[in-house]
């Protein structure tokens, strides 16, 4: 299937986040489909079947008969021999974050501040499932 994607994507001149953006999915789902990590489901088979309504669904799911429908739109020029599969896709880098530099710190160090102890009275724990654990000093 992944490489009846890149197929699909070569013949349409489309890049990987142009193919999930015109299908309105994850850009990181396209990227792990093409890697072999993930398998489409039916959701993703049908949004491009709407999508691109001159594929023949038949090849698309099944890797039988043509890519296109011969009624509705030519082969593209692409054939093939001429795809590249069996090369792996790799997903372009993910574009870096400029970080703006963090304020400068102070030079002098803190004035250490004299505080009376204090007794803890209780501790309360909170966990994911919604219970409690609650910890009373004595």
């Amino acid at each position: 299937m992944k490489d009846r994607i890149f197929h699909l994507m070569t013949a349409e001149g489309l890049t990987p986040i142009q193919l999930a953006d015109k299908l309105d999915v994850q850009r990181s789902g396209i990227s792990h489909l093409l890697a072999g990590r993930n398998k489409p489901g039916f959701d993703f088979i049908e949004k491009v079947l709407r999508a691109f309504p001159e594929l023949n669904p038949r090849w698309f799911i099944l890797g039988e008969g043509e890519p296109y429908e011969q009624s509705s739109t030519p082969q593209p020029a692409a054939t093939q021999a001429e795809l590249p599969y069996d090369l792996p896709y790799t997903a372009p880098a993910p574009e870096v974050e400029k970080k703006q530099a963090a304020p400068a710190l102070p030079t002098q160090a803190p004035q250490a501040t004299s505080v009376a102890p204090v007794a803890i009275e209780q501790i309360v724990n909170f966990y994911a499932d919604g219970t409690f654990r609650r910890y009373v000093s004595q």
